[in-house]
């Protein structure tokens, strides 16, 4: 049957849930069907630019698809190559990062859909596992944009300049970086540790 609530905010302002109708249902079905004929495999992502204009979605089928907000249409679709695990975006810069189990980086420019950079995260380790020690754990931008930042399970994160494209330093960890978060001024990083409770 029909759902209806009420809910109280502050500033005793009250609204009321739009009951669940038939066609309700319906159009969350259709708009269901379009996401799944976009991917054929896992989505691992997604990023909305600053407008509500453009979604952007990444999955394990190594597809990057850039998808029309308001009528749900697919605006580019990108074959990477490589299944796709992450993907972060920068709303004021207009940037959305994707990475592949290849270990790279792809930055791409949310309003022209064109791949600007591309960045290589290679293990510092020489053994056969390097594979495994390349794999990425997490990415974050600067504030400004100007700065993009990698982790891998090398125990180590890549600081990489956007307009040159070039690897500016790198901080080694004693254990691999699960995430990490750059603070508002651009000054300061703080990082999640693996196999630890404390930050």
């Amino acid at each position: 049957g029909d759902i209806e609530k009420k809910a109280t905010v502050p500033g005793n302002v009250y609204y009321e849930e739009k009951k669940m109708t038939a066609d309700w249902s319906a159009s969350v079905e259709i708009d269901s069907l379009a996401v799944k004929s976009g991917h054929s495999d896992e989505v691992s992502g997604l990023f909305v630019d600053s407008t509500n204009a453009t979604l952007v979605s990444c999955g394990l089928d190594g597809q990057l698809i850039f998808w029309n907000f308001l009528n749900h249409t697919v605006l580019e679709a990108k074959q990477v190559g490589t299944p796709l695990t992450l993907l972060h975006g920068q709303r004021d810069a207009g940037f959305v990062a994707v990475c592949g189990l290849d270990a790279v980086v792809r930055v791409y420019d949310v309003s022209t859909q064109a791949l600007c950079r591309r960045f290589v995260h290679e293990s510092i380790h020489n053994s056969s596992t390097k594979s495994v020690k390349r794999q990425l754990l997490d990415v974050a931008f600067t504030p400004d944009g100007r700065r993009f930042l990698s982790s891998a399970a090398d125990c180590t994160v890549r600081v990489w300049d956007m307009p040159t494209g070039r690897c500016l330093n790198w901080l080694q960890f004693s254990a691999p970086v699960q995430s990490m978060a750059v603070s508002l001024s651009g000054e300061n990083l703080c990082v999640a540790l693996a196999d630890a409770n404390k930050v």
